[in-house]
């Protein structure tokens, strides 16, 4: 079932909430699932759906959340004005690292971890989107299993963007420009930050951290976030 948002004009939006129902084999209990993008679902969502559950499941939302968990959270940041081919992303932590490119060879997305577990992907949205301006998105996705997290936890979460660390590569420095850092900025292209640094000698690792270091993405606050 899709509890849909109705416009001035009496049509449907294209924003919704996704509720799923029903009873597990040998069991008596029943079970609701939920899901929607909050940033698309308004007040009035919200009001219709209370009342749906109210009226068709007899369930009370407050009393159901208390009872709740969460199986996955996708938290994102947009940054407009910046295209994802001028800037290099680096996981503290441990992370395995996937590229994507498009049929163009253009960088599409850089995933940081396992894509179907716990992972950050940054990505272009603006192509995504089939828009013409610079949109590039970071997004965080967690995932649990049956009663790991439940709703009322949900405010105990760690920032998971802080171990993410972005850098430009481009600038005024004329060292961002010469031609043996280009060609590490095109091995982080199809390699991502870490893969670049790997084909490097000890001594040039060094010196390409200490400028990269110099460099960080002034728009990048995730302590902020």
């Amino acid at each position: 079932l899709r509890v849909y948002d109705v416009d001035s004009d009496g049509m449907l939006s294209d924003a919704f909430i996704l509720v799923q129902f029903g009873f597990k084999k040998n069991e008596k209990a029943a079970w609701v699932r939920v899901e929607y993008n909050p940033s698309q679902v308004s007040p009035a969502h919200y009001a219709r759906f209370e009342k749906f559950l109210f009226d068709w499941l007899n369930i009370n939302l407050p009393q159901m959340l208390t009872k709740a968990w969460v199986t996955r959270l996708d938290v994102c940041i947009d940054v407009k004005g910046v295209d994802i081919e001028d800037i290099a992303v680096y996981a503290a932590k441990k992370r395995k690292t996937h590229i994507v490119l498009g049929n163009d060879g253009k960088l599409e997305t850089v995933y940081l971890g396992k894509r179907s577990g716990n992972h950050i992907r940054v990505y272009d949205k603006a192509r995504e989107q089939k828009v013409t301006e610079q949109w590039t998105r970071a997004e965080s996705s967690q995932r649990w299993k049956k009663n790991k997290m439940p709703v009322a936890n949900l405010m105990q979460l760690g920032n998971p963007f802080l171990a993410l660390k972005i850098y430009e590569l481009t600038g005024k420095s004329a060292q961002l420009h010469s031609s043996s850092f280009n060609l590490f900025k095109d091995s982080v292209r199809y390699r991502g930050m870490k893969g670049a640094l790997k084909q490097l000698p000890k001594s040039l690792k060094k010196k390409y951290m200490k400028l990269l270091a110099q460099h960080p993405a002034p728009w990048w606050q995730p302590e902020n976030f």
